[in-house]
């Protein structure tokens, strides 16, 4: 059995909690759900703030949405819980993407989802997961995590640590499917197989690199030296990627991007990437653009 098989096999529970579609409305809370809202195209129009082209769509750090409840302080680069935007919806079937800290020994309740593709990205420490399936697991700097809802599942997210912050970036895909059979998927990578490379960190493929889901998306990270460039190019030219900059400054089709700037680009088969700084550091997400 090969490494990744045995992982996954390790992590898969037994047991299945099958929810109907009203599962949202069982916890209602301002911090981890999403209103109901009418889904629009993906070509938005940002902030006055942010600069848009014909293909493009710019979003600084400092215009997305914000939420502090103390324990737990988020950014929303998309409208989310009691931020709401009707100008910053999704992209694509990119629905939401926060990025959180949560205090030591603080963490997300029990709480459900249905029909939505989730991924957890840490950044800083762990975060203790459990859920409806009967998994337990402990997720930390260089793993990635995603749930594909489907019928509906329960879980938690705590930070494992009392005497430190954890960060993590929380982001829901619509799926390709709905009402599929729940499942859930976490690997440890090789943060060093980034270094001056985009590392393939989640697809469609159960067999491919990293993490599968239940939608036509594949994610990449790189970290980068100084002037190091670069190029992506689509899997599929009908989607669009949203680059996220994780750290330092980079310049993606002559867009310069700062820390927690974050940059939509369609209608394109390929996109240029350059580091402005040492160790810049980007997730690149490709995902199809109609919903």
């Amino acid at each position: 059995m090969e490494r990744k098989d045995f992982i996954r096999k390790g992590l898969m529970g037994t047991g299945m909690f099958v929810a109907s579609a009203s599962v949202g409305n069982v916890i209602k809370n301002d911090i981890d759900e999403l209103k109901e809202l009418d889904v629009i195209g993906f070509n938005h129009l940002p902030n006055t703030e942010s600069k848009v082209k014909a293909n493009t769509v710019l979003h600084k750090a400092d215009t997305r949405g914000h939420a502090n409840h103390g324990w737990l302080d988020s950014h929303h680069s998309f409208s989310f819980a009691n931020y709401y935007n009707p100008d910053r919806m999704h992209f694509g079937v990119l629905r939401v993407l926060n990025d959180d800290r949560v205090d030591g020994g603080k963490g997300f309740g029990r709480h459900p989802h249905d029909n939505m593709e989730i991924i957890s990205i840490p950044l800083e420490g762990d975060l203790e997961h459990k859920d409806s399936m009967d998994n337990v697991a402990v997720i930390k700097h260089g793993d990635i995590q995603a749930m594909s809802a489907g019928t509906g599942i329960f879980h938690s997210e705590y930070n494992k640590n009392e005497d430190q912050d954890a960060r993590f970036l929380q982001i829901w895909l619509f799926p390709k499917t709905k009402n599929v059979t729940p499942r859930y998927d976490q690997l440890t990578l090789n943060v060093e197989d980034r270094h001056n490379n985009l590392q393939q960190v989640l697809s469609p493929n159960a067999d491919d690199a990293g993490v599968s889901i239940n939608q036509d998306a594949w994610f990449h990270m790189g970290k980068f030296d100084k002037d190091f460039t670069t190029e992506y190019k689509l899997k599929n030219p009908a989607n669009g990627v949203y680059a996220f900059v994780l750290k330092g400054d980079i310049t993606i089709e002559d867009n310069d991007l700062n820390q927690r700037d974050g940059l939509g680009i369609w209608d394109t088969t390929s996109i240029s990437i350059k580091a402005n700084s040492q160790d810049a550091e980007v997730l690149l997400m490709e995902v199809p653009m109609s919903v």
